[in-house]
């Protein structure tokens, strides 16, 4: 995926690709407090932690999905 904003005319793309940035962010800052915090937790709350980490990257796939599917079906 492209790094630098690009125009987007259609409004359910700006939509998705909004969702994804959204995503995409929250998956980085969950793999900072995961990474900041990791060492000085126990061990069940460092689960806790990772699980959050993984939800936020499923959620980072989902969108880029959505946004590929919606692309492809689209054209745009």
């Amino acid at each position: 995926m492209q790094c630098f904003p690009r125009k987007v005319t259609c409004e359910e793309k700006a939509r998705l690709l909004r969702r994804h940035t959204t995503a995409e962010s929250d998956y980085y800052r969950a793999i900072h407090v995961l990474h900041a915090t990791i060492r000085s937790l126990k061990k069940s709350d460092g689960y806790v932690l990772e699980d959050f980490a993984d939800s936020a990257r499923k959620m980072v796939e989902d969108a880029r999905d959505a946004l590929e599917l919606h692309t492809t079906e689209h054209g745009c």
